[in-house]
């Protein structure tokens, strides 16, 4: 990630908060971007001469938006030592006859007894209160308890998710929230900036050098200033100077500005810069070409308005963020970082780290291949075809016109959820062999074919082919997949068939073919592809006749080599005799001549997922070379 762009970033962010002191910068919002409700229990300061006491009053609820959350002083803290201050998020009661609750639990046994030892001579009147807070709180709890939960209980399940939990205090009428407490805004600046320089007990700290952010000389350098945890220096292998903690800050020489914008910085990534990508998080750190406090506040605010655009309704949104990029210019462009963070640890796992996407390559991914794909000849004349309409995975009887739709989650789906390196090709061009192509394809065919033979839910065999082949222009489109594509004609048989029963339509199969250049690269390729088409033209004889497709056994699952080939061939050719008789289908058998027979030698050497995917291919397209269909035969 880069640490410029990030404090940039948190500059930007910096000039937005307006903050008079340094504890406003380090408050965070719980739920960013949300408005929600914060429950508080009201407890009422009584003075007496020189002495005060503490009494719970009520419970408080109200709303707490973007614009309230510093007035709570909220700052995440860790997973089991609760948040700073005892501003947190609330949670479920655990015991609805005692009214336990974890979150109050914690703020008693742990946030507040550390608060009050917080160092200071400023701070002892807040110590001694907190101190009668807490001896109140616990003398009440089950009161205090059933109070919250009153509140609480009621409030729709969207709003106990999203729901904040803090205390106020009432001094003489007068209402006093977080944000006015000593101890609070002291907490929050300990808490920001004790890291920076410390670690694991060991200090890290350099003096009059260069920042490696700003690269001015500051008087105070941190060694451990990287808000991301990603960023480690207890392991081998992360850190120079012989492993050695203390000089940490000579590999990684942090300033206190660049350190105080690095951590804003981050908060914005997380909270406005977090996006989804077909199930995979990512962090999106844009970054302008020269370094122009204008045009970063100008990027900036482009991902402000594409924010602030409510989207829950739009199917597609995953990859509304890449259209809106496409239809920037090119004076910046996005790093995309995708990861996995530990919920209870918050360290964050690099999964892949894409540079340097310009508007540019956004447009040419999600605007022009797209196209290209959809308006190709292959998708947009020959792979057409009427299907009834489905509504819930349930079919109807209206009739509509299937024609494909690109989008890159149909690449994605072929390929585990943790292979990035398809993603990785997709974006900076990085080659995608088609072996590896050709693997992805029959294992998700072959996985669906299992689903379907189970009864299970699965997809259309055809769309599933299609889908594959679309991909394979998308990528050739892109310059990831390398295809030397072969400009031949296809040699039809002299004496052609007429059109009608036991014969294929020769003129659709050229036009498919002959459209379909890069698919059909390699002369043998389209051997393999009409064997598909003929052993589709068996099963579709055995379902008319027998109610049922014995050859399909004879397919290995569609697990098909190079040596199986002959013998699918063979028998599928006696099969058709004893369907039809010795001379249907005349015309397709001449034509395999040419591209089958005399090809045999280099479809037993060509790789297993190769011949299984071109002979699958033919299997699923055979619908739109048919001359004429058979009573009781289904072309869906």
């Amino acid at each position: 990630m880069n640490d410029r762009a990030v404090t940039a970033l948190g500059r930007i962010y910096r000039q937005d908060l307006n903050a008079k002191e340094d504890w406003e910068l380090y408050a965070e919002n719980m739920f960013p971007g949300d408005q929600h409700m914060i429950i508080s229990p009201v407890f009422r300061l009584h003075r007496q001469n020189d002495s005060s006491t503490i009494t719970f009053s009520h419970v408080d609820i109200r709303p707490y938006s973007d614009i309230s959350y510093k007035k709570y002083a909220y700052r995440k803290g860790a997973s089991n030592g609760g948040d700073i201050t005892v501003t947190t998020k609330f949670g479920s009661f655990e015991d609805e006859k005692t009214y336990r609750n974890k979150k109050v639990d914690t703020i008693l046994n742990f946030v507040i007894p550390r608060l009050i030892t917080l160092a200071g001579d400023d701070l002892q009147y807040e110590r001694e209160l907190f101190k009668m807070i807490k001896a109140c709180w616990v003398e009440n709890l089950q009161r205090i308890g059933q109070a919250l939960f009153e509140v609480y209980s009621p409030l729709d399940a969207k709003v106990k998710f999203k729901c904040g939990l803090s205390l106020i205090l009432e001094d003489e009428g007068r209402e006093i929230l977080p944000d006015e407490l000593l101890l609070f805004r002291k907490a929050l600046v300990n808490h920001a900036t004790e890291g920076l320089s410390t670690f694991t007990g060991v200090i890290s700290e350099g003096k009059d050098s260069a920042c490696s952010i700003c690269m001015r000389t500051a008087p105070r350098l941190h060694g451990f200033a990287s808000p991301f945890k990603y960023y480690t220096v207890d392991k081998k292998g992360y850190l120079a100077n012989y492993f050695n903690m203390k000089l940490a800050w000579k590999n990684y020489p942090v300033c206190s500005e660049c350190a105080a914008n690095f951590y804003l910085g981050s908060r914005v990534i997380e909270n406005e810069l977090s996006y989804y990508f077909y199930g995979r998080p990512y962090m999106a750190v844009p970054r302008v070409l020269v370094s122009d406090p204008e045009q970063e506040r100008v990027v900036y605010e482009l991902f402000k308005e594409y924010n602030n655009v409510d989207r829950s309704n739009q199917e597609a949104y995953e990859d509304d963020l890449m259209l809106y990029m496409a239809e920037q210019n090119n004076f910046f462009n996005v790093d995309m970082i995708f990861y996995q963070k530990n919920m209870t640890t918050g360290a964050i796992r690099l999964k892949s780290h894409i540079e340097e996407v310009f508007p540019s390559r956004f447009k040419k991914i999600f605007v022009e291949a797209k196209d290209h794909v959809e308006t190709h000849p292959v998708f947009a004349r020959h792979l057409v075809f009427e299907e009834n309409e489905s509504i819930k995975g349930k079919k109807t009887s209206k009739k509509i016109q299937f024609r494909q739709k690109f989008r890159l989650g149909k690449l994605l789906a072929f390929f585990d959820k943790e292979d990035y390196s398809v993603i990785q090709a997709v974006f900076d061009g990085t080659e995608i062999s088609e072996e590896s192509l050709h693997s992805a394809f029959m294992n998700k065919f072959r996985e669906n074919y299992s689903q379907e033979l189970q009864e299970k839910p699965h997809q259309s065999r055809r769309k599933l082919v299609i889908d594959a082949i679309s991909v394979i222009y998308f990528l050739h489109y892109l310059g990831s997949l390398k295809i030397n594509t072969k400009n031949h004609e296809v040699k039809m048989p002299q004496d052609i068939e007429k059109p009608g029963k036991g014969s294929i339509d020769l003129d659709a199969i050229k036009a498919f073919i002959d459209d379909n250049q890069v698919f059909f690269n390699k002369e043998y390729k389209i051997g393999i592809f009409l064997l598909g088409v003929l052993v589709k033209i068996v099963m579709n004889a055995q379902q008319v006749r027998l109610k049922n497709t014995p050859f399909e056994k004879k397919l290995k699952g569609y697990k098909i080599s190079g040596g199986d080939v002959e013998n699918i061939y063979v028998e599928a050719l006696s099969k058709l005799q004893q369907y039809y008789d010795a001379y249907a289908y005349g015309n397709l058998r001449k034509l395999m001549t040419e591209y089958f027979n005399l090809r045999i030698p280099e479809i037993k050497v060509a790789p297993s997922a190769e011949v299984s995917f071109y002979f699958v291919t033919g299997m699923e397209t055979q619908f739109k070379f048919k001359s004429q269909l058979e009573p009781g035969e289904d072309n869906e």
